[in-house]
């Protein structure tokens, strides 16, 4: 698609995600030295962080501890250590959004309502997303009401009508968590599997209980991906932009069934069908440093694309090898191809392909061993957000790289126009990036790394002067300009909402 052909939808334009958006239930505790007043014993100064010069910053917390009495942060937790962790809650401003999540964190973990794990998601630099931080506080408040988290997540409804109907000001329900939006779950009494609101007036219901869901899909984790060892940032922000994005999350829940304990996982466009995941479970044969940290539904979401990928490869190279057979005139050689097609069936019918392919080096999959050992990781190190947005079932997808002036005062108009938001998913990739430097040398861009990006702020025009950068390195998001997002990017992927 040319990137001047795109429409924009000229009605009302959705709310920015705004960094001072009026604080939630959770957030109305009081933030003020909220990382140290607990223990007053320990110092008597003022305003925090100032508040700690002069006493062991590692100790205090080091010596934070659940009810059960285990160390909530420890040297061995997969990208904490001290000096990063430390100076990323030394630095953080008492009165802001991150204190408040952090301590709200803090309780959440002591008092075992999340494990520990959640801090190797902290973002160190930057700030939490907004959409973790929507999460903290919904799982905050329902800790403060007695609320079992699940219940905050997926309440549960006497029927459709009733749940439609939430939030209407003329019926009363008791707790704000009973309010559903856009991209919520919920249940319905007598239903097997839950529901998700689709529309204002519509649901559409999954193929998953409400506790396998919140399995697949626990609160923070589910935006909170860490790409891990391999090259994969494009498939995980693209993954991030659909989930977060309420009007197009039923397009990743939907993918999944619940088959007894087992999961199968079904794309819309996919050539492979009904990829099971036994009790649940990432098959034991993988090697998970090369899949995210985050929630298990996004990880078998990477390992199945995986598989389409390696899929769509292995169908070509049949093809190809089918055509060789055909065309060659040597018997000799059609019968030392056939030799090889017949290795091959064997070797997929061993791993669970009951079907006939084609293959022209098998050395090249990873199949000359009779295994597929790394060929799922392999698929995914390198690729592009617009494959998986296709997968999806998303009919208008394309791909525009930053470049000459004219494409880049393209480009420009349409990312500073506000409603372009609301029609369009939106991932942004870097180049080599000889300086990677932006916000006047505070944040440090990678190379050839792709993020998904949201609006932040309008100038006085009414245009987009500011982006949410959203890594997909846990909870990470920075703010970066227009300019420096055309000057920085090499391109941007769009999938039509």
């Amino acid at each position: 698609m040319n990137i001047s052909s795109i429409n924009i939808n000229t009605s009302n334009s959705q709310k920015l995600y705004k960094s001072d958006n009026p604080l939630a239930f959770g957030r109305k505790i009081n933030t003020k030295n909220a990382l140290v007043e607990k223990h007053p014993e320990e110092t008597s100064l003022g305003e925090y962080p100032s508040a700690l010069q002069g006493f062991d910053v590692c100790k205090y917390f080091m010596g934070l501890k659940t009810k059960n009495g285990e160390q909530i942060f420890t040297t061995k937790q997969n990208r904490v250590n001290n000096e990063s962790l430390f100076e990323y809650l030394l630095n953080i401003n008492p009165s802001s959004p991150e204190a408040s999540n952090v301590s709200m964190l803090i309780e959440l973990v002591q008092n075992g309502v999340i494990g520990r794990y959640i801090f190797d998601y902290l973002p160190f630099k930057g700030s939490v997303n907004p959409f973790v931080s929507k999460d903290i506080d919904k799982l905050y408040e329902a800790y403060s009401l007695g609320i079992e988290s699940i219940e905050a997540f997926v309440p549960t409804f006497n029927s459709l009508d009733e749940a439609m109907n939430c939030g209407n000001s003329s019926v009363s329900y008791k707790g704000t968590y009973k309010e559903l939006k856009i991209g919520d779950t919920f249940q319905i009494k007598g239903e097997k599997f839950i529901r998700i609101k689709t529309s204002d007036d519509t649901s559409e219901q999954l193929k998953l209980s409400k506790e396998k869901y919140f399995e697949l899909f626990p609160p923070i984790e589910r935006f909170a991906t860490a790409q891990n060892k391999i090259g994969n940032c494009w498939q995980i922000s693209a993954i991030n932009s659909v989930l977060c994005e309420p009007r197009t999350r039923v397009k990743i829940l939907k993918l999944f069934s619940q088959e007894g304990n087992d999961v199968v996982v079904n794309f819309p466009n996919g050539l492979y069908s009904n990829i099971r995941f036994k009790n649940s479970k990432m098959p034991n044969d993988i090697n998970f440093k090369y899949y995210s940290k985050g929630a298990l539904g996004v990880r078998m979401l990477e390992y199945s694309e995986g598989v389409e990928i390696q899929f769509k490869k292995i169908l070509s190279a049949y093809k190809q090898l089918r055509t060789s057979i055909e065309t060659t005139k040597s018997q000799v050689k059609k019968n030392e191809l056939n030799a090889k097609l017949a290795l091959f069936s064997n070797i997929l019918s061993k791993n669970g392909l009951n079907v006939s392919l084609d293959i022209d080096n098998l050395s090249d999959f990873g199949l000359y061993n009779g295994n597929f050992d790394n060929a799922y990781t392999d698929s995914r190190n390198g690729g592009k957000s617009a494959d998986l947005f296709s997968l999806l079932g998303f009919s208008d997808v394309s791909e525009h790289e930053f470049g000459n002036s004219e494409q880049n005062a393209i480009l420009h108009d349409l990312l500073e126009n506000p409603k372009f938001f609301d029609d369009y998913l939106v991932c942004w990739g870097t180049g080599d990036l000889p300086d990677r430097y932006i916000n006047s040398g505070k944040v440090k861009l990678t190379p050839w790394h792709m993020y998904r990006i949201i609006p932040k702020s309008i100038n006085k025009k009414g245009l987009i002067d500011t982006f949410k950068l959203i890594n997909p390195w846990g909870m990470l998001t920075v703010d970066i300009s227009l300019d420096e997002l055309i000057k920085k990017g090499y391109s941007i992927t769009i999938a039509k909402i």
